[in-house]
Parts: structure tokens; sequence; C-alpha cells
């Protein structure tokens, strides 16, 4: 049986949302361009750093801008999911961890040494997203759905 999509697929499905925001940060920086203005001020990233003083420095000068990121970003998403009918309980938090995730893995990036080591935020990323998955997710399932799991051992 062929699932049916509607008009309200423009704004209940994650697919067209990311269209939406992707439009919606395009018309905004254009019309920042337009008016002479930029969104350089809340595109904040860790500079590149030798040493831990070097980074808490920057974090110390520069935490207003992250945290005007974050919520930026937690209210335009927030709204996304609350409009697709998910819980906001479950998303704050999650989203939250995340944010913080990509802050310190492009912190780790912008080590000056982390080149030399091919420590690249996307390969920072991976490697933790993989270590997540394979034993926080592989637990959290075992103790979540070890039951279904011993079931499909026996099939």
């Amino acid at each position: 049986m062929a699932v049916q999509s509607g008009w309200s697929d423009l704004w209940r499905k994650e697919d067209w949302w990311a269209i939406w925001l992707g439009l919606g940060i395009i018309l905004v920086a254009w019309a920042c361009f337009a008016s002479g203005s930029s969104l350089r001020w809340l595109a904040v990233t860790p500079a590149k750093w030798a040493t831990i003083a070097d980074l808490g420095a920057h974090f110390t000068e520069t935490w207003p801008r992250y945290l005007a990121q974050f919520a930026l970003w937690l209210a335009v998403f927030a709204l996304s999911v609350k409009i697709m009918g998910q819980p906001l309980r479950e998303f704050v938090p999650a989203f939250g961890f995340l944010f913080l995730c990509a802050v310190a893995i492009n912190a780790v990036g912008a080590w000056t040494q982390a080149s030399a080591w091919n420590l690249e935020p996307p390969l920072l990323a991976l490697l933790l997203g993989l270590l997540i998955s394979n034993t926080i997710g592989y637990i959290l399932s075992v103790v979540i759905f070890g039951d279904y799991w011993a079931r499909l051992d026996q099939k």
C-alpha cells in the first residue's frame, strides 16, 4: 500500500523543515547583506589556540555570542519541532547536549596541533558518534530493548 502525502507534509516532515530553514537562512543573510550588515557576530567558532589558557580566554571573551547562537538555534528548531508535533521536553536537553558537543568538537579542531594529527571537526564528530552509538547506545538498547533483541536471535 502506497503512503499518500498531502499539503500538510510541507510543515509536518523534517525534510521540508530542512528546506524551509535553509531558505530562511538564505533570506536573512540576503537581507543583512542588502542592508549593509552581516551575521558575523552570531557566527562564532573557536579561534586557533595552542594552550588551554588561549582557549579559556576565547570562551571568556565570546560566551555571549555562543549563548546567543544557542538561543537562536534552540528557538528556531524548537518551533519546527513543536509544529511537527514532537515533544519539546525531549528535544531541548538533546539539542543542548549536541550543541555542547559541537562546540567542543570545533574547539578541539581549532587546536594548533590538531592539524598535525588530522583531527578536523568532521572526523572528530564521526569518532564521537561512533563511540556514543557503540557504547552508550548499545548499552541503552540492551537495557531498553533487551528482550526484543533476544527474540530476534531466536528466529
